[in-house]
């Protein structure tokens, strides 16, 4: 029975055939920084000595840099929601 290669393993291999040493120049966008932290570590493993690791983002961050408008807080959020979601039902 073989061994599975893990995914992020994988995304890793692909991004340095891909771009090689202009990886650099790239940016990444998980939907939290935990897989930020595998892929850093399967790219190192890659590589095999010190390189420019690209950019990591969550997708709130990658957004957040895309406006000025600020971010509204986990609470705001819910309630207008909640705001929206009653007056569609009224509807």
């Amino acid at each position: 029975m073989s061994k599975m290669t893990p995914f992020l393993r994988e995304v890793a291999e692909d991004l340095v055939s891909r771009f090689g040493d202009e990886l650099k120049h790239c940016a990444i966008v998980f939907n939290n920084k935990r897989p930020a932290a595998y892929l850093q570590k399967h790219l190192a493993d890659i590589y095999g000595k010190p390189f420019w690791s690209p950019a990591f983002f969550t997708i709130q961050e990658f957004f957040s840099r895309s406006t000025t408008l600020q971010i509204a807080d986990a609470y705001s959020q819910f309630f207008t929601l909640y705001q929206v979601f009653n007056d569609l039902l009224k509807k």
